[in-house]
């Protein structure tokens, strides 16, 4: 028998009154979410399993496929007046932000941080004051401002995410660190890779700082714990042994007190093994401790780390032959390790060539760019040849070695031209250029710096140079083009009135 109109809206209403219209119709928005995001996730999981590597037009076709979350639900999303409806907004909200930030990672594998950093301003004004959407729209526009060799904003970014947002215990059962623990040490890495030690150095200080900061009230005990591992790590590279070991006798305390922060115990014995090594007089206790962290745990992140510890002491002691068995098996080992591998490779080249074994050296050395092209190392190992060469009195051999750097350094600009590593593989085709004397080409790589990071402080010491070069060649309007570019990208620097007169006089 078929219902009446009246009949179907009585049992339209009963429903209503049992489950609510309002949370029917947004558990239905949620479904139609979730689904346009599983069919971008099978998307990507079908392209990354095909035998072809998917070249940047395929990937920015994936990021569409994520983009077009976002058009499945339109904000406000957390609304109506019930509180089920206003929770299932929520669970909207975190996914579609969630399928923004997939889409985000993949235009900058594509190499289009704009396109990121659009979607960390999207997210910002969509976050509807939910701090894990506001945190996701942070980290992108940090990631974005790196790669488009901003620096200095993605710093001034994570300055603004410490004073905004407090860190959050991890879930119960869980030890999952809340990121923002880790800013501190980012912008130290930013410093470091733009060159500036002196700025690496005062970020460690201001991250300890922090962190001593967010012990001054109850935390709860991970929280506290995670706090003080992160403040362990930041005096190790300090190489402050007594505030660290400090911060360890805290944590001994807190994990005898709280049986579920166990897992904490290998981190603990690391520490206090890289204490030993370095502030004993003798460090072959500590060396010794850290080799057997590694061999009791070696799948442990920090298990190369101890290695790499170990060998960097043991080259210290002049203990060479220990040393180099030691980077060797980072480097063999721990080939997946994009931080660490690269520093043991390279290590193990100079340590080859103190050894009497150059040709192996520069093997080593050409590996390098190769195997890691994103790592310091890999910028440095091209250079790295040819000076050595130099120091062996072989001038036309570093002459060859100078110009293939300048290959080696092309082709890595055109694998990935925005990387954080890009301003510095730049400068060097440029101090490769200007010692084999090829000055049109000393030139184009100080315009190809100043088109592509105007304001790196690589950037502002090639301007300098490009003068010279140019005035030198009878440039004098192209010299005074340089100066007048520094003036206007550098105009704090110390030496403004000074380029200033240089340019005036170029001018006459």
């Amino acid at each position: 028998m078929k219902a009446g109109p009246r009949l179907r809206w009585l049992l339209v209403a009963a429903a209503c009154l049992s489950a609510g219209c309002g949370v029917a119709e947004r558990k239905s928005e949620r479904y139609r979410v979730e689904q346009t995001a599983y069919t971008a996730r099978k998307a990507e999981r079908e392209t990354r399993l095909s035998r072809t590597r998917p070249d940047s037009t395929a990937i920015l076709r994936l990021r569409d496929e994520y983009a077009r979350v976002r058009a499945a639900s339109k904000p406000p999303y957390i609304r109506g007046t019930s509180e089920r409806s206003r929770a299932v907004g929520r669970d909207v909200l975190r996914l579609v932000a969630g399928a923004e930030v997939q889409s985000a990672r993949l235009a900058m594998e594509a190499g289009r941080p704009d396109i990121a950093l659009e979607s960390s301003r999207w997210l910002q004004e969509n976050a509807e004051g939910d701090t894990l959407v506001q945190r996701q729209g942070d980290f992108l526009a940090i990631g974005a401002l790196r790669m488009m060799g901003r620096p200095d904003e993605a710093v001034e970014r994570m300055r603004g995410m410490l004073s905004r947002y407090q860190p959050i215990p991890p879930p119960p059962g869980s030890s999952e660190e809340d990121a923002l623990l880790s800013v501190p040490e980012m912008m130290s890495e930013v410093r470091r890779e733009q060159g500036n030690e002196a700025g690496a150095r005062q970020e460690l200080e201001n991250g300890a700082t922090y962190l001593r900061g967010l012990l001054s009230r109850p935390l709860d005990p991970m929280l506290e714990a995670q706090i003080r591992s992160r403040l362990v790590r930041i005096y190790l590279a300090q190489n402050q042994a007594s505030a660290a070991l400090e911060q360890v006798t805290a944590l001994d305390q807190i994990v005898a007190s709280h049986p579920g922060l166990e897992a904490l115990r290998p981190e603990l014995e690391y520490s206090r093994a890289k204490i030993r090594a370095m502030s004993d007089k003798d460090p072959s206790a500590g060396i010794a401790m850290l080799q057997r962290f590694a061999a009791q745990y070696p799948k442990h992140p920090l298990a190369a780390r101890a290695l790499l510890d170990a060998a960097v002491v043991l080259e210290d002691g002049k203990r060479l032959p220990e040393a180099l068995a030691a980077y060797r098996e980072v480097a063999g080992k721990y080939a997946s390790d994009d931080e660490l591998a690269p520093i043991a490779l390279f290590r193990e080249a100079m340590l080859e060539e103190r050894t009497g074994d150059w040709d192996r050296a520069k093997a080593t050395l050409e590996s390098l760019p190769v195997k890691y092209p994103r790592s310091q190392a890999a910028v440095e190992a091209p250079l790295t040849i040819a000076t050595r060469y130099y120091a062996r009195g072989d001038k036309d051999a570093a002459k060859v070695a100078l110009g293939r750097a300048v290959t080696v350094y092309q082709t890595m600009i055109a694998q990935d031209s925005t990387s954080a590593f890009a301003p510095i593989i730049r400068f060097n085709i440029l101090r490769a250029n200007l010692s084999l004397g090829e000055w049109d080409k000393a030139l184009a790589a100080v315009d190809e710096l100043a088109l592509h990071n105007p304001r790196h402080p690589f950037t502002a010491q090639a301007l300098l140079e490009g003068a010279k070069v140019a005035s030198a060649n009878r440039q004098r309007d192209r010299a005074a083009g340089y100066l007048q570019q520094y003036l206007e990208s550098f105009p704090d620097s110390p030496l403004a009135a000074q380029v200033r007169l240089q340019k005036n006089v170029l001018l006459q």
